[in-house]
């Protein structure tokens, strides 16, 4: 109930903020451009400015998009797991910044498990950026990605050596817009969009994490059958 409440929210939020948010981006565009004909010290001024009034238009437009994918999936949808997690590294390449070396487990043959890809893709996009931001100014840092297949499901483990979590936010980090990322950096929804993905399609996350260790945060999977 709480899942098809946030969807309706976020479906009234969309619609009705991305008319004026297009006319609030049109407008910063022209400023830039009126910009351009002042003196140096004054242009760069207004486009200090205007580089703020961008990253907040982005801000808005990540957490609506966030809250959109928060929405029912086809019950009968299989994925490649490991296939997922390497689209999903694919699509991280172009995060600014040095990054990490990702090592993904290779099991040797597609194992299938419930749920839509690009959902599941998302998942992992959003532990791996995670990952990524913890790992900042730390020696050896490395992501590693794990499978384990067993008569219950599928497990796979996205684990990092860096900053780790704190207790007290360790209960919170699964709240919407709970974040400890710098301003502009983060929307407060990727881990509970996880969450809620994950509980679309009857999976499960758990969260372990130690300060000054590392997190692993590990998704449970049902097992996707071929379809024939």
């Amino acid at each position: 109930d709480k899942l098809a409440s946030i969807g309706m929210f976020a479906q009234g939020i969309s619609q009705n903020i991305t008319g004026p948010l297009d006319t609030i981006r049109t407008e910063e565009k022209n400023i830039r451009l009126l910009a351009a004909r002042e003196a140096p010290e004054r242009k760069h001024k207004i486009n200090e400015l205007t580089d703020i009034l961008g990253s907040g238009i982005g801000r808005i437009d990540r957490i609506i998009g966030d809250l959109g994918k928060v929405s029912t999936s086809n019950p009968d949808a299989t994925t490649d797991i490991r296939q997922a997690a390497i689209q999903a590294f694919e699509s991280i390449k172009t995060l600014a910044g040095p990054q990490p070396p990702i090592t993904i487990d290779n099991l040797g043959f597609p194992v299938l498990v419930c749920g839509n890809a690009t959902r599941i893709e998302r998942i992992f996009i959003n532990l791996m950026t995670n990952a990524c931001h913890a790992l900042e100014n730390v020696p050896d840092a490395g992501i590693n990605v794990r499978f384990n297949a067993s008569s219950d499901g599928i497990t796979a483990t996205v684990e990092d050596n860096g900053h780790g979590i704190s207790p007290e936010n360790l209960v919170k980090v699964k709240e919407p817009f709970f974040t400890t990322k710098d301003p502009g950096k983060g929307t407060g929804l990727g881990l509970f969009l996880c969450q809620s993905l994950m509980h679309d399609i009857g999976g499960k996350l758990e969260i372990r994490s130690i300060e000054g260790k590392g997190t692993a945060v590990t998704l449970h999977f049902q097992i996707g059958r071929a379809h024939v």
